[in-house]
Parts: C-alpha cells; structure tokens; sequence
C-alpha cells in the first residue's frame, strides 16, 4: 500500500487538533477513520509517529520530524489550491454578445433623450 494524502493530511490535523476526538469535530470525519488513517501510516512507514494515551497525544521523534515535514508540505498543497482557485474565480476573457441591430440603435436614442 503507497500513502496518500488523506492518510498524511489526518496525521497532521489529529496533531494540530491536540488529538482524534479534536480533529474529527473540526474537520468533520470519524474518530475511528483518522486513528485508522494515522495507524495506516504508521505501518507503511514502519514507526510510530504518535504515543496515545486516554488522557495525552505527543510525538515520537521519528513523528516530530515528519510531522514538520507533512506540515510543511500539506501547507504548500493547501497554497497550491487557493492559487488555482484564486485564478478561476474571476471571469476573465473576451465576452462576445449578439443582439439585433434595433436593440444598440434604441440605446443611442434614450441617451440622447434622457441627458445625464
């Protein structure tokens, strides 16, 4: 199994939510579906990223330093989308119209009739 993202990015949100129950409310999955995601990871890596407990959520070192490096880069893909979709919110381009002719002709007439 290669990671993905979603297993990643639920690694990071559980950290910087302070823990499973935190993120699941913030970002609206289950708790049983990012301790799955976080623990999925963990086995393709072949370390533990986090100790749990009931009470308490902290980093191994091998976790503290891919958690700064996924951060790192779930910002830079986070960045990525808001430029792209920055880009694609505003029309943009040449905008075309046909009316009939009349309709322009109609338009020249009311500003001549009805001064600014």
């Amino acid at each position: 199994m290669a990671q993905d993202l979603a297993r990643i990015r639920a690694f990071v949100q559980v950290f910087d939510s302070g823990g499973f129950s935190a993120a699941a409310r913030q970002h609206g999955r289950s708790k049983a579906l990012l301790s799955k995601y976080v623990t999925d990871l963990e086995d393709y890596l072949g370390v533990r990223l986090m100790n749990r407990t009931t009470r308490k959520l902290s980093l191994t070192e091998a976790g503290e330093g891919y958690y700064r490096e996924a951060s790192a880069l779930m910002q830079q893909l986070d960045d990525l989308d808001a430029t792209i979709t920055d880009q694609t919110a505003e029309p943009r381009g040449l905008l075309r119209v046909s009316a009939p002719r009349n309709f322009g002709e109609r338009a020249r007439w009311r500003q001549r009739s009805f001064p600014t």
